[in-house]
Formats: structure tokens, C-alpha cells, sequence
């Protein structure tokens, strides 16, 4: 484990951290400290998705296709106690 592999994983945190803030706001707005932390963890879900939703329209990546089923109707999620 040389040098540059730890360099690389560096640069890699210090890049991800850069994004969030500049995407998401500096400042987290919460007062304590758990509210902090679950508001910092939901930033790094945000730029988690916004990655993912930005490699599905880079060109070279097939894109999902749905079809719809023969009676016509899309499955649903049903949640419990709802409907």
C-alpha cells in the first residue's frame, strides 16, 4: 500500500465532501446534535442519487426500459395499512 493509493482515497473523500457543500449548503441548520448528524447523512444521500440520476443520461449507458403489462396496469408498492 504505497503512497498514491492512500492519496487516492483521499482525494476521493475530499472531492465527495466538496460536492455536498456546494450543492447542499455549507451550514446545517439543525440545533443537536443527532438532528446534525441524520441532516448530514441525508446531504450525502441527496449527492448519492444525484450521481446515480446523472450517470443514467451520460451517453454510453442504456437506459431501463418499461413496459407496461399485458392487462395495462404498472405494479404498484402497496404500503400496510394504506388502501
Amino acid at each position: 500500500m504505497g503512497y498514491l493509493w492512500c492519496y487516492h482515497k483521499r482525494s476521493n473523500v475530499e472531492g465527495t465532501f466538496s460536492a455536498v457543500k456546494r450543492e447542499f449548503a455549507e451550514a446545517v441548520r439543525s440545533k443537536t446534535p443527532v438532528v446534525q448528524k441524520n441532516e448530514v447523512l441525508c446531504k450525502f444521500i441527496c449527492q448519492n442519487v444525484t450521481c446515480l440520476i446523472g450517470a443514467m443520461y451520460k451517453p454510453g449507458i442504456a437506459q431501463p426500459t418499461w413496459r407496461e403489462e399485458d392487462d395495462g396496469e404498472r405494479p404498484t408498492i402497496r404500503f400496510p395499512g394504506v388502501g
